[in-house]
């Protein structure tokens, strides 16, 4: 007698178990047909120019990947270089308004200083004249 199998198709949401189980069977699979290494991402990419076989593993953009992290680490330290200096013209720009300032400020206390003492003296010389007119003034009463 012929038996003809037909397979089912697999259910749209497996269970967890299934699922795992699965993924182990491809792993299991895959490890017999490749050995212990993973099988290339594009086949058609594992012939190289020459003909000879590429290597699983190989890497062949690893010189244009490291120039180009080469520069873009350079990149960054003239970024970085350039935001320093930025950071210390601005200090050096708000010591200089800063020392403005506090000249500015010293020369107006000295102004007022002087505005004071002149203000005092003239308040003395004014309270001695009242002083002498009264004391006067108290000696032809008496």
């Amino acid at each position: 007698f012929f038996f003809l199998m037909i397979r089912r198709p697999p259910r749209s949401t497996q269970s967890r178990s299934s699922a795992a189980s699965d993924v182990y069977k491809r792993q299991v699979s895959t490890q017999s047909t490749w050995g212990y290494f993973k099988g290339h991402p594009v086949f058609k990419q594992r012939e190289g120019v020459s003909g000879c076989k590429e290597f699983d593993g190989e890497d062949l953009d690893y010189d244009a990947r490291s120039k180009h992290l080469k520069g873009q680490q350079k990149q960054w330290l003239k970024e970085q270089m350039r935001e320093n200096e930025l950071k210390r013209q601005q200090e050096k720009e708000e010591e200089r308004i800063y020392s403005i300032q506090t000249l500015e400020l010293n020369r107006m206390r000295g102004m007022l200083h002087d505005d004071f003492q002149i203000k005092k003296r003239e308040i003395t010389t004014t309270l001695k004249d009242e002083n002498l007119l009264l004391v006067s003034f108290l000696a032809k009463k008496s």
